[in-house]
């Protein structure tokens, strides 16, 4: 399915309200130059449940000027079968988040029981901070990892590289599927309290996406599908919000749950 025709099937779903004032982006802090890509515009999260003045989540990424940073390996056959897809939920830039150990979301499309790693590497240096093997994927979709339960904190304005690769063959690497993302932490904008008030997850989602806080708005929007896995409208929510940066497989899977 296309971007184009996702974006229409949320549309079914979920309608525009009103604007929502949304503070500027972290531009400055993402620390390169050139001009952001116009943000695609995305749909509201508002259903007659929910109150009329919450916003479209609207991803706005920071300025930049590097080629894309998101790598994937693709779905190849192994024998009678085909190898799940493995897709990290990063954009294909540098990804921003303020917070020390942040969650890192991933996608995988079909069960297996072949070994799943994890690993996460300082960019500047190629140093390997953490390799570890995940725990098999209970379902097929979003999966979730924890770096607080890894004890791993991520320096503030240094990069990382984060990977999770079906290991096919131990002996015989090339074999691997595998995705990439970047990550970068930044010292704030700080969310304002004053104006979301009682947790909403919505609020701070579109917070967070119109400062370019990438990871921050996907753990807010997780955060509550997780509390609410049944309701559709913020499965639709995450699923435009993936269908921004391109990641069209999961956003799939998302509209269909």
């Amino acid at each position: 399915m296309s971007r184009a025709k996702l974006s229409d099937a949320a549309m079914g779903m979920i309608f525009v309200v009103m604007a929502w004032g949304l503070p500027a982006s972290v531009s400055a802090q993402g620390g390169q130059g050139g001009s952001p890509p116009p943000a695609r515009p995305a749909e509201s999260s508002v259903t007659a449940s929910r109150p009329s003045t919450a916003p479209p989540v609207v991803y706005k990424p920071p300025l930049r000027g590097a080629p894309a940073d998101r790598i994937g390996g693709g779905t190849r056959a192994f024998g009678p079968e085909e190898l799940p897809q493995v897709v990290v939920l990063a954009p294909d830039h540098m990804g921003l988040t303020t917070q020390p150990r942040p969650n890192l979301y991933w996608y995988i499309s079909r069960p297996t029981s072949l070994r799943i790693d994890f690993s996460l590497r300082e960019e500047q240096t190629g140093g390997t901070i953490l390799e570890t093997t995940l725990p098999p994927p209970q379902t097929v979709g979003i999966q979730r990892i924890a770096l607080s339960e890894l004890g791993v904190e991520l320096a503030a304005s240094k990069d990382y590289r984060w990977i999770v690769t079906v290991v096919v063959d131990p002996q015989r690497r090339s074999r691997d599927v595998f995705s990439a993302g970047m990550i970068r932490r930044v010292d704030g904008p700080r969310l304002p309290t004053d104006r979301i008030q009682g947790g909403d997850k919505l609020l701070t989602a579109a917070w967070y996406a119109g400062e370019g806080l990438w990871y921050d708005a996907l753990e807010a929007i997780g955060q509550a599908v997780e509390a609410e896995p049944g309701d559709r409208t913020l499965r639709t929510v995450r699923a435009t919000l993936l269908d921004q940066v391109g990641l069209c497989q999961p956003a799939r899977h998302e509209m269909s749950q």
